[in-house]
């Protein structure tokens, strides 16, 4: 039985890098997993579930990318 997609929220503790990753499906692509940061490549990255409101933007940002990819235009 697969599992559901879960959301990712990445902070470094060394300088404000953050980001927030909403997994489509069971596969991580490149971009989706960081064990380092890649600003300033302090490990290890603080992981928290996000908030809802981060949350709701990170999914919106990836159905808008997804959606300016299959379209072409904006």
């Amino acid at each position: 039985m697969p599992l559901p997609p879960t959301t990712v929220r990445y902070q470094c503790s060394a300088c404000p890098w953050t980001k927030t990753v909403a997994l489509r499906g069971n596969a991580v692509l490149p971009g989706q997993f960081f064990t380092a940061c890649p600003q300033c490549g302090h490990k290890p990255l603080q992981t928290d579930p996000p908030d809802a409101l981060t949350l709701g933007a990170a999914q919106a940002a990836q159905l808008l990318r997804g959606w300016i990819k299959s379209d072409g235009s904006l």
